[in-house]
């Protein structure tokens, strides 16, 4: 028997979008998924949102089938990010300048379009991913996380290599990383074969330091701090679920435990958290209006306990696992209870 409705916004192929799903319904629940990348913000797509001085609304209609967005109860953002603009706007030969500006203003409205719907779904509803209209930056992460009372890495973000010699030299190690998010790159092989790249944490060194320009693209750099081991925390209103990772142990894994080595994977265990690093870290999530979200610290050979960042959406199937979190169930719960 239904007692509920989820609303569920992801995309296409989330395996722990599928797991939340299937415990949706072991419990009864009916739910509706949405995926950004084949079912929404395309042509198939309609809105209207209409605000008076007695009443304001939101209603959605995808391939001619209204969306009831007052029929759920709780809403998970699981993956999303605002869709590009993609309407081509013909140049025009005899002014160039006003069709790109015509095109920047339109991508701007779009934007604009988009961070409205979605504040409307926001309300008076139960969300996790609250804060998925924006992101908040690794600045502000870290600015937060000192605020709560956290350690933090040292960190700078430059264009020009005389500031980055010096705090290379204030710190000894150092490594780059990007300034938002690491990138994932497609590259076409075959016409059945695609190679992929990403961006990961890299150590910087003298020799790659002797090679930068003076002037560079602006990019993030930050102490390398020695670890004993990393740690992957899941939060979820209130709760925190910690893992140890011995990525130290490989030099694979060392810098950035993202760089799996699976023949030899890094062993994943239970991790008890101190009492006062739990309620910083509930501090930190609170000040950045976070219900859930993946936390990365490093535990230095000295006791030290640092935050790296926090990832709205964070993967957790990683730990959950291995760790028998059962975090796929427990989120199910959070959206239905």
């Amino acid at each position: 028997m239904s007692r509920g409705k989820v609303l569920i916004i992801t995309i296409d192929g989330d395996q722990s979008s599928d797991n939340v799903i299937d415990w949706l319904t072991h419990f009864g629940f009916d739910h509706a998924r949405y995926n950004v990348n084949t079912d929404i913000f395309n042509d198939a797509l309609s809105s209207c949102l209409q605000l008076t001085n007695t009443n304001k609304n939101v209603s959605f209609s995808l391939n001619g089938k209204k969306i009831d967005m007052d029929g759920f109860k709780s809403i998970w953002f699981r993956k999303y990010s605002f869709p590009a603009f993609h309407k081509k706007i013909e140049i025009s030969e005899s002014d160039p300048n006003l069709s790109q500006n015509l095109h920047t203003h339109l991508k701007k409205e779009f934007s604009a379009w988009s961070y409205s719907l979605f504040e409307f779904m926001l309300l008076n509803k139960k969300v996790i991913g609250r804060r998925i209209t924006r992101q908040p930056s690794k600045i502000e992460m870290l600015t937060k996380a000192r605020e709560a009372g956290l350690d933090i890495p040292n960190t700078i973000i430059t264009n020009k290599k005389s500031e980055l010699v010096t705090f290379y030299k204030a710190n000894t190690s150092i490594i780059t990383k990007s300034i938002r998010d690491g990138k994932i790159f497609h590259k076409k092989m075959t016409d059945a074969t695609f190679a992929s790249g990403m961006i990961y944490t890299e150590a910087l060194d003298e020799n790659l330091l002797s090679k930068i320009p003076d002037y560079f693209f602006p990019s993030l750099f930050q102490e390398k701090i020695d670890k004993d081991i990393e740690i992957r925390a899941f939060y979820l209103d209130g709760d925190l679920y910690s893992s140890a990772i011995f990525s130290q142990l490989d030099d694979q894994t060392n810098v950035d435990f993202r760089m799996y080595n699976d023949k030899r994977p890094n062993r994943i265990i239970p991790y008890i958290l101190p009492a006062c690093i739990k309620q910083k870290i509930e501090n930190l999530m609170r000040s950045l209006q976070l219900v859930s979200g993946s936390l990365d610290l490093i535990k230095t050979k000295e006791g030290r306990f640092v935050f790296l960042e926090v990832n709205p959406w964070g993967q957790y199937g990683m730990i959950s696992q291995p760790c028998n979190f059962s975090l796929d169930k427990k989120i199910a719960q959070y959206l239905i209870n």
